[in-house]
């Protein structure tokens, strides 16, 4: 039951909103002929996802499609970590195998922050969710002893996504090398993902100016942040991770099966190294040395596959430790549920951790004041009881839960989960666009979940939102863009930084009531770099050079300058700026 609640409920997540242009986009290389970003798109030549999502047409954002793919890949992922771990590191005990395994499912931001050391997925649709899956059966393939599924799998993962998985080459060809059970011809296979990697940066290689590579540089490790390098992660996480590197080491000589040490340490070399590179590397040596990948392909998160094995190792050995009776057991699993590197949380592991160790001082020395807990009460009922209610109890909380559906949405998009929640009449108005020629739209329409006791901490409390199935909805390309479309092109990254800037003080002025007329930016700080960013003109001037359209409620009409051009679309008005093929 725990396995399924975890299969089916536990991290679901539709595709997060800004990937809807880019499925669109990958299914019709044709569609948004005007929006600049998708068009140089870094972010979409690095994935093999998108390729096959063009081949295919698969409409995987769609949440029968979705849903239906996370529960099934989960449910292959968890029976083959069972499996695994069952037959190498659980002593052949099937229990312990299932309870060590549904633990490691809460193995999210343990030691790194953000990094899923999870042998399930969280956002299933995505690069990343796919790539997760590949990244981590391959792991379950070194378990298995299969080096030539390992490999694929583990290239299979880098190439659907790069970012947050580089590690998995590495550690493969570590586990081939310390794995003595295998034969030495197998190491040929190592090179696999290697062999990939090689091929991609010579096939993406631009020829970006030493100076805009030193700026794309600065504006990844500003940009990225805990994600790109150490020294941007909690504090707590840069003791944590060199500890738990450090326990490793006495961990796995508790394991017999030659192929979990050799796993071990082949995780733990790699991981170390990324540690050590990623904390000391934006301390100067990014200026000796400007290689904007190896911020952006994320070492930090990539250290979940060496999270996973020490943390289910030594939940292994909690749980089938002969010192502990039942309770301490539990209290030690609850100190690893309950980690993670911000002090609160460190605070709650440490006093489960030292309630056990008092727990065990205290009987031994027969001082322990409270009965036993009755045999019937083992850890392998307790456990998994305790994390299914954990889950249920969280449903629409911190999980999705059917109060998040959205059935309008549903109706016109197939998605009951992107968190639109536009009203019906809003619906019709985009759709009205579509037959217009292609232009760059922003689109603005009323926020149906401001005043919802749960979801207006999801999107926003403001009336006034934006949201990308508009313009999906619209057939439209998109006037704003993500910053990270622009990492291989330093002139596209500040456009995509001042259209930005600009939009968020439209969204601004248009929720206060204020006109757009009239007003000038300057030079401002961005938000999430740090850097300054220079909008040279006043809106009105700025949205008129560049041909763009922006739709919103006939009741916001009257905050734009009224000499614009306008078309109106039932309660809806298409407002144009400079020149356009729908004028």
């Amino acid at each position: 039951m725990a396995m399924l609640v975890a299969a089916t409920y536990f991290g679901y997540s539709p595709p997060y909103h800004y990937y809807l242009p880019m499925l669109a986009k990958a299914r019709d290389i044709a569609a948004f002929p005007n929006d600049i970003f998708l068009a140089n798109s870094v972010y979409l030549k690095a994935s093999v996802f998108y390729s096959v999502i063009g081949w295919t047409g698969l409409k995987i954002e769609h949440d029968i499609v979705g849903l239906t793919l996370h529960v099934v890949v989960n449910a292959v992922l968890l029976a083959a970590a069972v499996a695994v771990v069952h037959r190498t590191m659980a002593d052949g005990r099937l229990t312990l195998a299932m309870t060590s395994v549904l633990v490691s499912g809460f193995f999210y931001t343990k030691l790194v922050e953000g990094a899923r050391g999870t042998p399930i997925i969280h956002v299933t649709p995505t690069p990343s969710g796919i790539g997760h899956a590949f990244g981590m059966a391959a792991m379950f393939a070194m378990l298995a002893r299969r080096p030539a599924l390992a490999a694929m799998l583990a290239t299979a993962c880098i190439a659907v996504a790069p970012k947050g998985n580089v590690l998995i080459a590495p550690i493969l060809l570590l586990w081939i090398y310390f794995d003595r059970s295998l034969p030495r011809r197998a190491l040929a296979w190592g090179f696999l993902p290697f062999f990939y990697i090689g091929f991609k940066i010579f096939e993406t290689a631009g020829d970006m100016s030493p100076a805009d590579a030193a700026f794309i540089l600065d504006a990844a490790i500003r940009g990225e942040k805990g994600d790109g390098v150490f020294t941007d992660q909690p504090f707590l996480t840069n003791i944590l991770l060199p500890a738990a590197l450090l326990a490793q080491i006495p961990i796995a000589r508790h394991f017999a099966d030659p192929t979990a040490r050799a796993l071990a340490w082949a995780t733990l070399v790699p991981t170390a190294v990324g540690w050590l590179l990623m904390l000391v590397y934006p301390l100067g040596l990014h200026e000796r040395v400007p290689v904007p990948y190896l911020v952006m392909v994320s070492i930090p998160q990539a250290t979940k596959f060496f999270g996973w094995l020490v943390l289910t190792q030594g939940t292994i050995l909690i749980l089938r430790s002969e010192r502990l009776i039942a309770h301490e057991k539990i209290l030690g699993i609850a100190a690893l549920i309950a980690l993670r590197p911000y002090p609160l949380h460190f605070a709650l592991a440490a006093a489960f951790a030292m309630a056990a160790v008092a727990s065990v001082w205290l009987r031994e020395r027969r001082k322990w004041p409270f009965p036993k807990l009755p045999e019937a009460v083992t850890v392998d009922v307790v456990v998994p009881i305790l994390l299914t209610l954990f889950v249920l109890f969280r449903l629409g909380i911190t999980y999705p839960s059917p109060q998040w559906a959205d059935p309008v949405a549903f109706r016109h998009s197939g998605s009951w989960s992107t968190m639109v929640f536009a009203a019906e009449e809003d619906w019709r108005a985009w759709k009205a666009l579509a037959p217009l020629p292609d232009f760059p739209l922003f689109v603005v329409y009323e926020n149906r979940a401001r005043a919802h006791p749960v979801l207006h901490e999801f999107r926003s409390r403001n009336r006034w939102v934006s949201h990308p199935q508009s313009l999906i909805a619209a057939h439209k390309s998109s006037f704003q863009g993500l910053v990270i479309h622009g990492y291989g092109d330093a002139n596209l990254w500040r456009e995509a930084h001042r259209r930005q800037i600009v939009m968020e003080e439209v969204m601004r002025r248009l929720n206060a009531g204020q006109s757009i007329g009239g007003v000038h930016i300057g030079t401002v700080v961005s938000l999430k770099e740090k850097m300054p960013v220079t909008v040279d003109s006043e809106i009105v001037s700025f949205l008129s050079r560049r041909d763009m359209g922006v739709l919103v409620r006939q009741e916001l009409d009257s905050l734009f300058p009224g000499d614009l051009p306008r078309r109106r679309f039932d309660g809806h008005v298409l407002i144009g700026f400079g020149r356009g093929p729908w004028l």
